[in-house]
């Protein structure tokens, strides 16, 4: 029953994507209330999931005030049972909170949130550390990286 429920919150919450929330008022609303009800959910994919589409919903809306999601993320920064929704968490926290990097950062692919979110995080380190590289041949040099290293290991 309960793995049917999520199900159903997951389709919901991509019927509501598909929809386009580029639209009305109302359907931003929806929207919104569909992800709040979501980042509520035991799963840790749908949480995840719902972090994502906070960030797709400044991305497509770098105005848009997301300020009232402030208070849920700082509670899963400091208390979701699983690291990696916190580290995400805190992500989406400083993404919804920053214009300019809501500006600057978008995803570029919309059903895969992993190159949104090192995208993000390269971002802000090179700003942390003043670093003037470009992201996408740091995203290069990882590939590179973790792709000697996979082949490492199967040869091994």
């Amino acid at each position: 029953m309960k793995r049917l429920m999520t199900m159903l919150m997951i389709l919901a919450l991509a019927i509501s994507v598909q929809a386009g929330y580029k639209a009305d008022h109302e359907k931003i609303k929806t929207y919104k209330q569909n992800i709040e009800t979501n980042l509520k959910n035991d799963n840790d994919g749908v949480r995840f999931w719902s972090l994502y589409l906070i960030s797709r919903l400044k991305a497509d809306h770098p105005d848009l005030d997301l300020s009232d999601y402030n208070k849920r993320l700082q509670r899963m920064i400091d208390k979701d049972d699983s690291e990696l929704i916190r580290v995400h968490a805190k992500m989406t926290y400083v993404y919804i909170n920053d214009e300019s990097m809501a500006r600057t950062i978008k995803p570029v692919v919309k059903d895969n949130p992993i190159p949104f979110y090192v995208d993000l995080y390269m971002h802000v380190h090179n700003e942390k550390f003043g670093l003037d590289e470009n992201r996408v041949e740091q995203m290069m040099d990882v590939i590179d990286i973790l792709s000697q290293s996979e082949s490492q290991n199967l040869a091994e």
